[in-house]
């Protein structure tokens, strides 16, 4: 059998070697596990409008939206989930700043119930 894949987190600027994006805007290898412009969009627009109480309700509504998706993601990609969790290392990039409100640390969680080793932030 394979060793787990350790999966790292980071923002969109770390360059290292298995760099993965997993943004909708910028992903392309990564754009399985991108968030959908359905989910995002909401999303973004609470965190522009500001206030704890906007973001938090914006966060509770978009985890199961994303969960939802991944879930969707690994039915219609599973050969492309298997290569992820077969790939040694990898660091899932996005544009967020503040990763625990963020879909990379989501997806990490999701890859440690298919085997993974969670790695943290970088």
């Amino acid at each position: 059998p394979l060793p787990p894949l350790r999966v790292w987190t980071a923002r969109i600027s770390w360059r290292g070697e298995g760099r993965l994006d997993i943004t909708r805007k910028s992903g392309t290898a990564g754009l399985f596990l991108a968030p959908s412009w359905a989910i995002l969009r909401p999303a973004l627009d609470a965190r522009r409008a500001g206030g704890a109480e906007s973001n938090a309700l914006a966060w509770a509504r978009y985890v199961p939206a994303y969960v939802a998706e991944m879930r969707a993601s690994y039915r219609t990609n599973v050969e492309a989930w298997k290569e992820l969790l077969a790939a040694g290392e990898r660091t899932l990039v996005c544009y967020c700043t503040d990763a625990a409100h963020c879909h990379r640390r989501l997806l990490a969680s999701m890859l440690v119930k298919c085997g993974a080793v969670d790695m943290g932030e970088r």
